[in-house]
């Protein structure tokens, strides 16, 4: 049987809980929920490292919660920010 060479990108982009340098702010009020499912896929980050690690590769994962930006989605879509985000100029979503 002929072996098949397979490129394989993992990536985990609910990863983190963490705010991003400088956004700290948008959370002040509700920090808890950085912590919650709607900040993060809590385990996403260990399973990816695991699987990353029974296929040789090195994961790409999210630094910033989704609350921040929705690593997931496109930039067009209406749910790439969410409501924390609303107060932030364009420059700033740039």
């Amino acid at each position: 049987m002929k072996k098949c060479a397979v490129a394989v990108v993992l990536t985990c982009e609910h990863a983190s809980h963490k705010a991003g340098d400088g956004f700290a702010y948008l959370f002040h009020h509700e920090s808890e929920i950085l912590k919650a499912h709607r900040g993060y896929d809590k385990g996403a980050l260990e399973l990816a490292q695991d699987l990353g690690e029974t296929l040789h590769v090195q994961p790409v994962y999210g630094q910033v919660s989704r609350l921040l930006i929705d690593l997931n989605r496109s930039l067009e879509n209406r749910n790439l920010f969410s409501r924390f985000r609303q107060s932030l100029s364009e420059e700033e979503k740039e």
